[in-house]
């Protein structure tokens, strides 16, 4: 207990975040007894009532955070590294908000307002935050917390989409001449390049490459096998094996690609050794760390002179994979075949979200179009 300006305050824990940070309420008053009869009130409310406490009178963030708990984590809960997304949309953005605020009491006319605040954010980042939000409060409306549902009608402002097409074509020969001067550059370097030429040449996800051993490289099939994936989360890096029973992103994940013969000998030349990651710490010889990886991208892009792009239109590995599946397309790999190297359990994605038209493919269809009148033409006379 202190004491200030002739008032006094002690602070209650009433519950728990869901990194397991106490919650404090704060009980004050001009006297010493009022204070303590407040505190009473706050343990009768939070802690000794807590469940004879009428549903509609249930805080945001009490509800929220027991949500969490029940539907997010657990057996059979979700990966660590989606988990990790939905505690920082939960912990940095929801509960600040709206946590100490009585959840039926919560407009959507607010919440809209809030909604717009976000603008200009990641689109990524808002659309986590608006579906957890939608989540919460359709299962609070489900059993009966509340009498309506308020995230009904609300709608995502403007946000800053990253871009998740191809790369386009001049910059892929800057990465590529890059990445041939930094194979001349010792064994980091040779990572650098690596980084450039795996998903380029074969489509992997990040974790799906920084997740290979030598055991996985198949010179003799020219297969990868992928059976593994390291995520960080919150620079923590995990990895996920099927050998130990781990679940990768799909079911689809698991599955053998084709490796191009200049693949080949780019990882001929870098080196695999047994059960060796093909990315490794400098010092532990083990899985690369986050902060190694991310030096090792940014070197790469900065070799390219790709480095001082706008947010929007920067490069990834992730863009390196849109346009490998680009590229198994125009190679007239049929559907299944595409869908099967890139680890996808829906063909919609493959040929919806991950498959794009250049100015090289625009010429080709102009070509058709040109035939098809110029036939129409010739056959009317």
């Amino acid at each position: 207990m202190s004491s200030g300006a002739k008032r006094f305050k002690t602070r209650v824990v009433v519950g728990a975040d869901i990194s397991g940070k106490p919650i404090f309420k704060w009980a004050t008053g001009a006297t010493e007894a009022e204070m303590l009869e407040r505190k009473r009130l706050l343990i009768d409310k939070y802690i000794v009532d807590a469940n004879n406490v009428s549903k509609q009178d249930i805080m945001f963030g009490q509800y929220a955070v027991d949500w969490f708990r029940v539907y997010k984590v657990g057996p059979g809960g979700l990966k660590a590294s989606t988990l990790s997304g939905y505690k920082s949309a939960l912990n940095n953005h929801i509960l600040p908000m709206w946590g100490n605020r009585i959840i039926r009491a919560i407009k959507p006319l607010e919440l809209q307002s809030w909604v717009n605040s976000l603008s200009g954010k990641r689109n990524g980042t808002v659309e986590e935050i608006l579906l957890m939000c939608r989540q919460i409060f359709a299962q609070a409306f489900a059993d009966g917390t509340i009498d309506r549902n308020p995230m009904v009608g609300i709608h995502k402002p403007r946000t800053v989409e990253l871009k998740r097409n191809e790369v386009p074509d001049d910059q892929i020969a800057s990465l590529d001449a890059a990445a041939r001067r930094l194979m001349l550059e010792g064994p980091s370097g040779a990572m650098a390049a690596l980084l450039f030429y795996i998903p380029y040449m074969t489509g992997l996800r990040r974790g799906e490459f920084l997740g290979l051993t030598g055991e996985d490289i198949d010179f003799g099939s020219r297969l990868i096998h992928v059976r593994r994936e390291v995520v960080y989360v919150r620079g923590r890096l995990i990895v996920y094996d099927l050998s130990a029973g781990d679940r990768l992103k799909t079911d689809a994940a698991a599955r053998d690609v084709p490796m191009p013969e200049e693949l080949c000998n780019l990882l001929r030349e870098y080196g695999v050794i047994g059960r060796r990651p093909l990315f490794v710490g400098p010092k532990s010889g083990k899985w690369v760390c986050h902060s190694t990886y991310k030096r090792l991208w940014l070197r790469l892009v900065r070799e390219a002179g790709l480095d001082k792009l706008p947010e929007t239109d920067k490069i990834t590995p992730h863009r390196l994979r849109h346009t490998y599946s680009s590229i198994t397309r125009r190679a007239q790999l049929d559907i299944k075949e595409r869908q099967y190297i890139m680890g996808h359990a829906d063909p919609e994605i493959t040929d919806g979200r991950y498959t794009h038209i250049n100015n090289a493919d625009l010429m080709v269809i102009l070509g058709k179009l040109d035939t098809f009148f110029s036939g129409a033409k010739a056959g009317a006379m």
